[in-house]
């Protein structure tokens, strides 16, 4: 079973753990034309080692899925996760959905467990590799071609682990600078190149106007001949 997750998250998952140190995985097939039936246990998953442990009634289940999966495409595969709560009359659980007609082609399955701000997971999503892009069910003679206990074993199971995470913070700007009266200042419009270099444009041009054109090179001859 591949595990990606930081190790230093397991210590506070395991903290969070029901009384006998386990997380409970239920699943069950919902959708029109499938009888109602409750979730039972598929896996427990130790918060320690993140190891599924399947239920011993799994592959009995597993028939079950596999015969309203091939009979009902339209039933949904859920997943939920057993989340205890103390301070409510009943226990919680957070579900996740894919279509069951995509379970007995499906080779490995990954759960991701959100954590709060005190790492207690409250979410469970759920996702099958090998699902096409757009969705559709296999047909019917695909279905009735795999034997159901070819799919979904539990070493193809992947567990992932996310933590909150907080979204970027705004970039502030300085407000912009306020008259007595709360107007806000108008800056001075920018220079053009005269209004800053004047003065030494006028500095230049009395240098040029003090010294004099240099003299002309004809004239010049003409008085070193008169010589």
């Amino acid at each position: 079973m591949r595990i990606p997750i930081l190790v230093s998250i397991l210590p506070l998952l395991a903290a969070a753990a029901d009384d006998d140190n386990t997380y409970k995985i239920l699943h069950r097939v919902f959708g029109p034309g499938v009888p109602e039936r409750p979730f039972s246990l598929r896996a427990t998953l130790d918060p320690k080692s993140l190891q599924l442990t399947p239920a011993s009634g799994y592959q009995d289940d597993l028939r079950q899925i596999y015969s309203d999966a091939r009979e009902h495409t339209s039933a949904l595969y859920q997943v939920a996760f057993h989340t205890p709560e103390p301070d409510l009359a009943g226990d919680r659980l957070s579900i996740s959905s894919v279509k069951a007609c995509h379970i007995p082609l499906a080779t490995q399955d990954f759960f991701t467990l959100h954590l709060d701000s005190d790492a207690k997971p409250f979410h469970v999503d759920y996702y099958l590799a090998g699902v096409p892009s757009s969705g559709a069910c296999p047909s019917r003679k695909q279905l009735r071609s795999v034997h159901h206990e070819s799919f979904l074993h539990p070493s193809n199971t992947s567990i992932r682990v996310r933590h909150p995470t907080q979204p970027p913070l705004p970039e502030l700007k300085v407000p912009p600078p306020l008259t007595p009266k709360g107007q806000p200042i108008t800056p001075e419009p920018e220079k053009s190149f005269i209004q800053k270099y004047w003065i030494y444009l006028v500095v230049g041009l009395g240098a040029f106007l003090l010294v004099g054109p240099p003299p002309e090179e004809g004239q010049s001859g003409d008085d070193s001949n008169r010589r």
